[in-house]
């Protein structure tokens, strides 16, 4: 069992006479801490010495204070504002360049609007495996590779799902060549990967935002995705694994989004882009395409 703790700083290293300082302070395991305003004259506990010796200060924030747990959202992802218009029940395809750099380290969301148990979320599994689920509240569907992906190389990873049939499909193939990833193209490979399992249930759009790079957990924004993404896109319907390839090759240009609603403007913002050429292409009507704000916010507009 942890014992109670505080943790805390002050707002400036130090002021002068008369002037404010402010102290922001956690406490975990306890509702009340004492404070006393202290003049420390020695700090140093070495036997050796005078010993730890400090003068108590007459000050009018001494005395007993409330104190609550605070926590701190800790690594890097996307929010993606207009989440509500992406609803996994009508059926979707969803699609990344991916480099991962540490895929064994467990759980990591890819492009996720998922709860832990409704929605749909592309993510790498505890096994360090491409997956993708969908959840409906009372319960899951998850169809993921056998074959692990491999660290500091480039795949091109989709996820589809077709209510109509009830297939969910989920597709990987490393897109390397001879300088973009650790091993270079003439290196034998066996993780290109794709496979199709069926689902019975129905996903439910959760309550939370539209992710990448992690998804919403208990204490907050989980399974933080350790590497880079580009060029993400949802589209809001299966797409054939003709224009699926046209987008890992390219030749698919700039496509109509076919997603995010009638106002063709939505916004993503999260505490900084996970890496710096990290872009989101959703792809549904009307156009749009990305432009980078200045903010270190991640905008995509209407193409003029």
């Amino acid at each position: 069992m942890r014992l109670p703790y505080l943790t805390g700083y002050c707002d400036r290293l130090g002021v002068k006479n008369g002037e404010r300082l402010s102290f922001m302070v956690s406490g975990h395991g306890a509702d009340t801490a004492e404070v006393q305003i202290v003049r420390l004259i020695h700090g140093d506990e070495n036997p050796a010495g005078p010993g730890f010796i400090e003068r108590e200060i007459d000050a009018s924030c001494n005395g007993t204070i409330a104190v609550a747990e605070q926590t701190t959202q800790v690594g890097s992802f996307m929010v993606i504002d207009g989440s509500e218009h992406f609803d996994p029940a009508a059926g979707f395809t969803v699609h990344a360049f991916i480099w991962p750099t540490t895929p064994a380290q467990g759980p990591q969301g890819i492009v996720t609007r998922w709860d832990g148990s409704k929605g749909a979320a592309l993510m790498i599994n505890e096994n360090g495996c491409l997956a993708v689920s969908l959840g409906d509240g009372a319960g899951t569907s998850t169809v993921a590779a056998d074959v692990p992906l491999a660290s500091h190389t480039w795949y091109f990873v989709s996820a589809a799902y077709d209510p109509a049939s009830g297939e969910l499909t989920l597709s990987q193939e490393a897109v390397i060549n001879a300088y973009n990833s650790r091993v270079s193209s003439i290196v034998p490979r066996d993780d290109t990967w794709s496979g199709i399992g069926s689902v019975a249930l129905t996903p439910v759009a959760p309550d939370v935002s539209l992710l990448l790079a992690g998804f919403h957990g208990a204490a907050g924004v989980e399974g933080l995705y350790n590497g880079k993404i580009d060029r993400a896109g949802i589209h809001a319907r299966t797409l054939s694994g003709a224009e699926l390839a046209a987008i890992r090759d390219g030749a698919a240009g700039r496509r109509p989004v076919e997603l995010l609603g009638p106002d063709g403007r939505i916004h993503g913002s999260g505490d900084r882009r996970h890496a710096a050429r990290q872009r989101a292409a959703c792809d549904a009507r009307p156009w749009l395409q990305p432009s980078r704000a200045r903010d270190d916010r991640l905008q995509l507009e209407r193409a003029r």
